[in-house]
């Protein structure tokens, strides 16, 4: 049945003690051949086992605990994946959260103008629409800017971000044959780093709009004709 017993054991290491000081080798020679026949003995019991961590495992039971870590591991790496998804998406939503901030914090902001001349009351520019306006900006008393001298208007797409922000915020309040006069601080103008060398840092502008014509984008024209 593959078993020793002590008797059988003590019988074999009596052969072995006896064939080793016959050669010669003398009790330290035996117990040199005892210890590599143990070792050697030990290694062979080693091949039929797997070695798990700090266990030794048959090789069935080796091979179910393998599987086991494995399903465990895959586990693990599928909630880091999902974890790292939330975190992405969280900081996503935060940076689109912190853009519409700063859009209401723009909106928020206010610039002074003047109606020099009323339009006509009904033809209004929406955010599609391509305007055509004559323009004259000063900076600093001075005027860096002049569509009529040019003899011809400026023409834009009102949300192309063409334009500066109080431009395009102004156009949106005025109807066609409209005339204005604007004061913006530099928020709505230039921000922060100007335009050199023309329009330094900080630069507040002075605008005179006047609203000559309104290409009115097709779902504005699809309204009207509606009304």
């Amino acid at each position: 049945d593959g078993k020793l017993d002590f008797r059988e054991f003590l019988a074999i290491v009596k052969s072995m003690r006896t064939a080793t000081v016959k050669k010669g080798g003398g009790m330290n020679g035996f117990l040199r051949r005892l210890q590599s026949d143990v070792k050697r003995s030990l290694m062979g019991d080693f091949q039929e086992y797997g070695v798990l961590g700090r266990r030794l495992l048959k090789p069935k039971q080796f091979k179910i605990e393998e599987e086991r870590r494995r399903q465990e591991q895959e586990v693990q790496e599928a909630h880091e994946l999902e974890r790292w998804g939330k975190q992405m998406e969280a900081r996503r939503a935060a940076l689109a959260q912190e853009e519409l901030r700063q859009r209401q914090e723009k909106l928020a902001i206010t610039f002074e103008y003047e109606v020099l001349f009323h339009g006509n009351e009904v033809d209004f520019p929406d955010d599609k629409s391509v305007v055509a306006v004559h323009l004259r900006v000063f900076v600093e008393g001075q005027l860096i800017e002049n569509s009529r001298s040019r003899g011809r208007p400026f023409k834009f797409r009102v949300d192309g971000g063409a334009v500066i922000p109080g431009l395009s915020r102004l156009i949106r309040k005025m109807s066609l044959g409209t005339r204005c006069h604007a004061i913006l601080p530099p928020e709505m103008a230039y921000g922060e780093q100007g335009l050199p060398p023309k329009i330094p840092r900080h630069a507040t502008v002075e605008l005179d709009v006047e609203l000559v014509g309104v290409e009115l984008s097709t779902d504005m024209q699809e309204l009207l004709s509606d009304s």
